[in-house]
């Protein structure tokens, strides 16, 4: 799991643009290894809108 966290932040830190394709069930849940912050990312894509 650590390796493919390096890799997409290998590719997020190369691209010229990224973009978050999730479902609300992955929104708020802490997970063991960061790729990105939002400062990192251009698009949001969901199915709903976040709460708040």
């Amino acid at each position: 799991m650590e390796k493919e966290a390096e890799m997409a932040r290998a590719m997020v830190r190369l691209a010229g643009s990224a973009t978050v394709l999730g479902d609300s069930s992955k929104f708020g849940k802490l997970t063991p290894f960061a790729v990105a912050g939002f400062d990192s990312i251009d698009c949001v894509v969901r199915e709903e809108a976040p709460d708040g």
